[in-house]
Order: structure tokens, then sequence, then C-alpha cells
């Protein structure tokens, strides 16, 4: 055990003086962005995101279950709060995309879409920081077919807006597409889950609706977003290999990337990332 901790940390070491020889080079454009969910056990994303080229930080909530992330005078916070200043230095987070009111179950979200609207209206008066844009927290799927409810909720939100949807896997990439922009906003910005960190696409099939929604929606209005985790034997989630993020961003190329979540995108990814980028993209 001794040998393989050993091991393990002379490759850490390794990976790490060669992206100090390679930082005098430009950061490779392979991530735009990442999304971070608060949650009690992971209140404030730490990573080097931004030697893939992240500059965006997309924060997935910022009320859950009616506790406030950021300090409000309408809502009671969270155990912890995050340093909103000392998020706005990192380089990985020179642009904060803000979620607003969500619940911690989906299927509690969309139930109760109006309460959240209204929460997240009245949360907009707290936030003390700039803010690029903000983020719908409750995803859209075909499986919710009430498209006039969703519709009404996204009108709760301030612009610019970004608007996420996953699913549909039994669509063609062409069909998916023209399903999104029968109810998405033309203002919105979309945030495509790929679907492969749970198994349901390869990153080549992720890509072909991706491109499918480029020319419906206008490559602008889309970011796809990488989920950096896959499903382990015990059914919760774990980062992904390193193979199947070389995949997925291989697959990706000219696309605005985002990757899920920070919490699984680990640092010595990231630094392997970065050291092999001149050779694998």
């Amino acid at each position: 055990m001794k040998r393989l901790a050993k091991t393990g940390l002379l490759l850490l070491l390794a990976l790490a003086i060669g992206v100090v020889i390679l930082a005098s080079r430009p950061a490779p454009s392979l991530l735009d962005g990442i999304i971070w969910q608060p949650t009690n056990d992971y209140p404030r994303p730490q990573g080097q995101w931004h030697l893939l080229g992240a500059d965006s930080l997309l924060v997935q909530w910022s009320l859950n279950d009616n506790l406030a992330w950021l300090p409000s005078s309408q809502f009671a916070p969270q155990p912890r709060l995050p340093d909103w200043e000392a998020l706005g230095r990192e380089p990985w987070a020179s642009r904060i995309i803000l979620g607003l009111a969500s619940r911690m179950h989906l299927d509690d979200a969309r139930r109760h879409w109006q309460r959240l609207g209204q929460q997240g209206a009245m949360l907009v008066e707290d936030v003390a920081f700039p803010v690029a844009g903000w983020y719908a927290p409750i995803e859209f799927s075909p499986d919710w077919r009430d498209a006039d409810a969703y519709r009404a909720y996204l009108d709760t939100l301030p612009r610019p807006r970004y608007v996420s949807s996953y699913g549909g896997y039994e669509m063609t990439p062409r069909g998916y597409a023209s399903w999104v922009a029968s109810w998405l906003p033309e203002d919105a910005i979309l945030l495509y889950q790929d679907g492969v960190g749970v198994g349901r696409q390869t990153p080549a099939q992720a890509r072909a609706r991706a491109d499918a929604l480029a020319e419906v929606l206008g490559p602008s209005r889309l970011i796809m977003v990488m989920e950096a985790f896959q499903l382990r034997r015990d059914g919760h989630l774990g980062p992904a290999s390193l193979s199947q993020l070389i995949d997925q961003l291989r697959s990706y190329r000219g696309l605005e990337v985002y990757a899920f979540s920070a919490r699984h995108l680990r640092t010595h990814q990231v630094l392997a990332l970065r050291l092999l980028a001149p050779w694998l993209f």
C-alpha cells in the first residue's frame, strides 16, 4: 500500500511539473465553464479548471429548499455560505451565471414551479455581486409534458436567461432539436446535457444532437454540458475516467462546453488533460 501511495504521489508530482513547464503557453480551449451545485458538503468549488480554458462559473441554485446560499434579507441562510467575493476572483469564475430558487428533488421543484419562480424574483434583489446571466434551476425534459407551465416559469427569470434540457433519447437529433425550439424562448441560451456520464449516449451521439440543436437554434445559443462523472456499481456518481473525458472533449471540439460538475472534475484530471492537450486535441 505504501508503494502504491508513493507511486501515486510521484505521478501527481510529474503531472504538476509538466503543467508548470507548459504554463507559459496559452491555456487550451477545451472548457469554457464549470457548473457547481452548492451543497453543505461542498460549499465552495476549488480547482484549476482555468488551465483548460474555463472562465465561467454556473451556480446551479442560490436558494435550495427555502435556504439561501447568499446573504439575504428575505430567506434564512444555509449553514455555511460561500465567500462570493473570493469566488469572483478565481480565474475560472470571471463570469458568474447564477441559478435562482430550486428544490433538491427535481420532481418536487416541478410541482412547485410557481412558488420557485416567485422566490427567484425575490432573491434577485439580494444579489450583491456582478452576474453575467441567470440560470433556470428547473430543467426541462420530454417527460414533463406541460410546456405552457415551463414557459410561464421561464418568464419569471431576469435576462439573459440560461435554460437546460436533457433526455429525449428515443428522438432523432433533428426531432429533439425541433422539440426544444417549440418551447425555448428566442432570447434564451440552452445548456444541453450530454447523457454520457449516466450511460445514455456516447459522445458521438451527443455531438450529433448538439449539431442539430446548433442548426435549429444557432450556435451562439447552445452550450454543451459535459457530464464529468460516471455511474458507479453502487448506483452513485463518481468522477469520470480520463479516457471518458478525452472522448467527450474530442467529440465536442468547436462547441462551447461546460463541465458538470465542479466536484467531479478533479485537479489531477485537469493537470493530465492540460499536459496531454498538445498531442490529444
